[in-house]
Formats: structure tokens, C-alpha cells, sequence
């Protein structure tokens, strides 16, 4: 029994700065669109961090994939070697409640140390520090200056 092997058309799609990309590797994490994406995430994240309810979460990631979607924005799926396609709406919704809820930890940790900074007026200055040569010589090799 011979069997035929279905033929598949498979559409290509090319990745624009308007388009989020899901895979791995180096190419989707630094792709211009990912990376917009993720800012956009965050800005929710601490409202759907703090949500109650599970029908909250989802009213928030559904808010965040049509303000996306209306700029124009795409999810696609795949790679730059075999291709890319659009994932469908229950992919979208999976990686953008996973993008929300990613890493809380560090969120609240940088959060509260930006607050933190803003309300102790701790800012970085815009030129690096200048050390005398004894100062230097101290952060080079702290123990031996001090050595018993």
C-alpha cells in the first residue's frame, strides 16, 4: 500500500520591525520588534502582577495583544533558518500571559530600586570617577595594602 505524502503550501513570512518573534536563539531575543514588545510587557506587568483575579490577568493580556495587533504589530513563530509563521491566537495568548508573569522577582527587585534611588536622590553621574593612583592601587589589590 503506497501511501501519498500530503502537500503542505507553506508561506513564508519575513520578519519586519513590527513583528514579535517566538523562538530561540539570538535572533528573536534581539529582534527589534521582540524587543518592543517586551517593553510594552513591561509596562503592564506590574498591573497584571498585582491583578486578583484570573479574569483581570486575561483582560490585561488581551489589552496588550490588540493595542499590539492595531499597531500594525504580527507574532510569528519559527526561525531564520526554516522559516517563520503566525502563531495562532491560543500561542499569542500563552506567550503573553508567560512574558507578564516572567521573572517577578527581578521586576519588584528593580522596581523598588529605581524608587528607592528616586527618593534618596541617588543618580549616576555622567562621567566616570576619577581616582588618584593610591586609590587605584587600593581597588586593584585591596588585601595587601592592608595585610597582617
Amino acid at each position: 500500500m503506497k501511501f501519498r505524502q500530503a502537500t503542505i503550501e507553506r508561506i513564508e513570512y519575513s520578519p519586519g520591525p513590527k513583528d514579535c518573534l517566538a523562538g530561540r536563539g539570538g535572533y528573536t531575543n534581539h529582534h527589534i520588534g521582540t524587543n518592543k514588545f517586551r517593553g510594552m510587557c513591561e509596562k503592564m506587568k506590574l498591573h497584571y502582577l498585582l491583578a486578583k483575579t484570573i479574569a483581570e490577568k486575561q483582560e490585561i493580556r488581551n489589552q496588550l495583544i490588540s493595542e499590539w495587533e492595531n499597531e500594525g504589530g504580527r507574532f510569528l513563530k519559527g526561525d531564520p533558518h526554516h522559516g517563520f509563521r503566525p502563531m495562532s491566537a491560543k500561542e499569542v495568548r500563552r506567550k503573553t500571559s508567560q512574558r507578564l508573569r516572567e521573572r517577578p522577582d527581578l521586576f519588584f527587585k528593580k522596581l523598588f530600586s529605581d524608587e528607592m534611588d528616586k527618593m534618596l536622590g541617588i543618580t549616576m553621574p555622567e562621567e566616570p570617577l576619577c581616582y588618584d593612583e593610591d586609590t587605584l592601587a587600593l581597588l586593584r589589590n585591596p588585601i595587601s595594602e592592608f595585610s597582617l
